[in-house]
C-alpha cells in the first residue's frame, strides 16, 4: 500500500487543506505537527501553514513584518506562500491592538496575496497617509472581506483596488451607512458578492453596492438574514438580468416569487425554505442548471418529492438537483429502494438527483460566529461549493483506499 509520501504535491496540499478545517476553523496545531514530521512533508505543510494568516494583536503584527522585511531566501518563500491575511483590530487592546496604517504598509509587500480580510473594531479606517499605500497592492488581490463599523472603510478599498472581483461585507451596525450618498469613481469591476448581515434591516450596503449601473453581477451570496420582500425585489431588478450564481440560506416565502427575474440564472443555492414552496409554480427559471437545498435535516421526501418531481418537468435545462443535510441519521426515504427508483426516474429526466450529509453546514455559511471567547476564529469560512467538495473528495478516498 503506498504511504503519505508517495502521493503527489498537489494530492499532499489537498488533504492538509482538509485537515486544516476539519473542525470548520483553521487548525494550525494540527498542520505545525505535520510540518515537523519530515523534510518532504516540510515543504506542504509550511505552504498550508502560511497560506492563510490572522494577525490578532500588534506582537503578531511586527512578527510577519520581520518575516517580510527579511532578505534571506527562506524568508522570501514563506511571504511568497500568503494567499490570505486576516487581521482583527480590538480598542479594548489599546496600544497592542493592529493600527490600519501597519496593514496598509503591509499589503504591497504580499506579492501573491489574493485575499485581504479586516475585522474594525469601532471606527478604524484607513488615514490620508496609509490610503497612497494600497494603490500598489498586487495585482492578484482580488477578494476582501470587512466587517467594518463604518462603511468608509469599504469605499476606501473599493477606489484604491480596481482589480477587486469578490466583496465580502459583514453589515455589523445597519446605521453606519453615511457613506452611500458617496458614488465610487473607479470604474466597477467586481462580478461576486458575499454579504451577510445582523437583522434584515441591514441591507442598505448591498442595495447601494448593486446599484451600479455599470455593475455586471455574476455571484450573489446571502447569508444570515435575509431582506424584506421589497428590498429584495430591488436587489433582483438591478441584477437579475445578468446574474448567473445566487446562493440564499435564510430564504423566506415571500422573496421567492422575486426569483423569476434572475433571467439567466444557472446554479441557485437555497436554505431555510419548505422544500415544496419552492418548487410550487413556475418560479424557478428555466435556464437554472444546478440546484443545491440545505436543511438541519434531510426528513422523509416520500410524500413531498412527487410534487418536486413534477415541477421538475418544467426545468429543462436542470442538469442536477442536490439536498443537503447535517444529520447523517435522517435518511432522504423511507427505503432505499424508494430513493434508488426516484433517481432512476430523475435520470430519465437528464437530471443527477443526490443526497448528501455535511456536519456543521450552517456554521460554515459565513455566518462569522463567535467562539467561547467572543472571538470570531475567521471570517473566511468554506463555503457551500468547498463544503460540497470535501465530502466528495473524502468518499473518494474511502473508496480508493481498498484499492491500494
Amino acid at each position: 500500500m503506498p504511504g503519505l509520501l508517495d502521493l503527489p504535491t498537489e494530492i499532499t496540499l489537498l488533504v492538509m487543506n482538509f485537515a486544516k478545517w476539519q473542525r470548520h476553523k483553521p487548525d494550525y496545531e494540527s498542520i505545525k505537527a505535520w510540518s515537523l514530521t519530515c523534510r518532504v512533508l516540510t515543504p506542504c505543510a509550511q505552504s498550508v501553514l502560511f497560506s492563510h494568516v490572522i494577525l490578532r494583536n500588534i506582537s503578531t503584527m511586527r512578527a510577519l513584518q520581520h518575516v517580510v522585511g527579511n532578505p534571506s531566501k527562506t524568508a522570501r518563500y514563506l511571504r511568497d506562500r500568503v494567499r490570505i491575511l486576516e487581521v482583527f483590530t480590538k480598542e479594548e487592546l489599546g496600544a497592542r491592538s493592529i493600527h490600519l496604517h501597519d496593514v496598509a504598509q503591509l499589503i504591497p509587500r504580499l506579492p501573491n496575496l489574493r485575499h485581504l480580510a479586516l475585522d474594525l473594531d469601532r471606527f478604524y479606517t484607513f488615514t490620508p497617509v496609509s490610503l497612497p499605500l494600497i494603490r500598489h497592492a498586487s495585482e492578484n488581490l482580488t477578494a476582501i472581506t470587512v466587517k467594518p463599523s463604518c462603511g468608509w472603510t469599504l469605499l476606501q478599498l473599493l477606489e484604491r483596488l480596481p482589480n477587486l472581483r469578490h466583496i465580502h461585507y459583514v453589515d455589523q451596525f445597519p446605521n453606519s451607512s453615511s457613506f452611500l450618498n458617496h458614488r465610487i469613481s473607479c470604474p466597477i469591476a467586481f462580478t461576486q458578492i458575499t454579504y451577510t448581515s445582523l437583522s434584515k434591516y441591514g441591507f442598505k450596503p448591498l442595495v447601494w453596492l448593486t446599484s451600479h449601473p455599470h455593475l455586471k453581477l455574476d455571484l450573489l451570496e446571502l447569508g444570515s438574514a435575509v431582506p424584506d420582500p421589497l428590498v429584495f425585489n430591488l436587489i433582483m431588478s438591478n441584477i437579475g438580468s445578468h446574474l448567473q450564481r445566487l446562493h440564499i440560506y435564510n430564504m423566506t416565502p415571500a422573496c421567492v416569487p422575486f426569483l423569476g427575474q434572475c433571467t439567466v440564472l444557472e446554479e441557485l443555492v437555497i436554505g431555510g425554505l419548505n422544500w415544496s414552496c419552492l418548487f410550487a409554480g413556475d418560479l424557478i427559471p428555466v435556464s437554472c442548471r444546478r440546484i443545491s437545498i440545505f436543511a438541519d435535516n434531510i426528513f422523509y421526501l416520500d410524500y413531498v418529492f412527487p410534487v418536486i418531481f413534477q415541477a421538475l418537468h418544467s426545468l429543462s435545462s436542470l442538469n442536477t438537483l442536490t439536498f443537503v443535510g447535517e444529520d447523517k441519521s435522517a435518511p432522504p426515504f423511507m427505503s432505499d429502494a424508494v430513493e434508488r427508483d426516484w433517481i432512476r426516474q430523475c435520470r430519465s429526466l437528464g437530471i443527477e438527483l443526490s443526497f448528501l450529509h455535511v456536519p456543521g453546514h450552517d456554521d460554515m455559511l459565513h455566518s462569522c460566529k463567535p467562539d467561547e471567547h467572543g472571538v470570531p476564529s475567521s471570517m473566511i469560512r468554506p463555503n457551500h461549493e468547498t463544503a460540497l467538495a470535501r465530502v466528495v473528495f473524502v468518499s473518494a478516498i474511502r473508496i480508493l483506499t481498498p484499492l491500494c
